[in-house]
């Protein structure tokens, strides 16, 4: 049987390019990496049918720096997605490492357009967890547009992880027939992203569902009620910037998804 050729997210031409979670520019504003570094790459799904399952590699040799997603295409990635790394970078560089900074409206925006690269392309590092429909990939791609579903933050990390990812997904509807808006070909609605890189807690909410925002429902205070940085970005905004999150608080605020559907038991499809 032939092997399936995978295409680009963004274009459809064929993936033949990788993509850093974290790119090889930043790698010089983090601790280097211990010679027996290991990481993992857990997906966790649940269903009210089939209970909780945890797939994919466990302690793979290798630090999570160097993870790559196969999932775009060398016309893309050297392209729009490299001028995006660009802007990026002339400021990241400095809040990865905690120099204080202060961020423009600007460059909040290049920041949000940056993290929603990085979680429509993890998204795809799993079969059956992708929450973003082409449709908004395209208009991503096309004019670097955000999903207005997507919610974005900010905080300092204080914890002694320097480099840390975690993404919950999910699929809810509150009908109790079928999601709203529908699916679109994809199989989650909702989903948290937490990222650490370096002195920087990044978190991306996703609630792709008609008058709901997760964050409304569970949250973190004095992290989601004072640390949005997108939409409507603060004309600027200093870092190192409080909340400074520990180990617990990270994972507060990563595990609101769970939290609330543990307390709320909403409908599963």
């Amino acid at each position: 049987m032939p092997k399936l050729v995978r295409k680009c997210i963004f274009c459809g031409a064929n993936a033949n390019s990788k993509e850093h979670m974290w790119p090889v520019w930043m790698h010089k504003h983090l601790e280097s990496a211990a010679s027996d570094a290991s990481h993992n790459k857990e997906v966790h799904n649940f269903s009210p049918k089939s209970g909780l399952k945890i797939s994919g590699p466990i302690g793979r040799q290798g630090d999570i720096r160097t993870v790559r997603v196969r999932a775009v295409c060398s016309t893309c990635n050297n392209g729009w997605m490299n001028r995006i790394e660009g802007e990026a970078k002339l400021f990241l560089g400095s809040v990865v490492s905690g120099k204080f900074i202060i961020l423009t409206q600007r460059n909040l925006e290049v920041l949000a357009k940056w993290l929603t690269l990085k979680v429509m392309v993890v998204e795809h590092d799993a079969q059956d967890v992708v929450l973003t429909p082409q449709s908004d990939r395209t208009l991503f791609y096309k004019n670097l547009q955000i999903p207005n579903y997507y919610r974005f933050y900010l905080a300092e990390n204080i914890s002694e992880d320097y480099l840390y990812f975690v993404r919950h997904s999910h699929c809810i509807a509150y009908n109790g027939i079928e999601p709203n808006p529908p699916l679109e070909g994809t199989h989650k609605n909702v989903q948290v992203v937490t990222l650490i890189a370096g002195r920087a807690v990044f978190q991306v909410v996703c609630t792709r569902i008609e008058n709901v925002h997760l964050e409304e429902k569970s949250f973190m205070i004095g992290f989601h009620d004072s640390c949005q940085i997108w939409p409507n970005p603060p004309s600027s905004l200093k870092f190192p910037c409080r909340p400074r999150l520990g180990k617990d608080g990270i994972n507060q605020i990563s595990t609101i998804l769970q939290r609330y559907i543990d307390r709320s038991n909403p409908t599963w499809v």
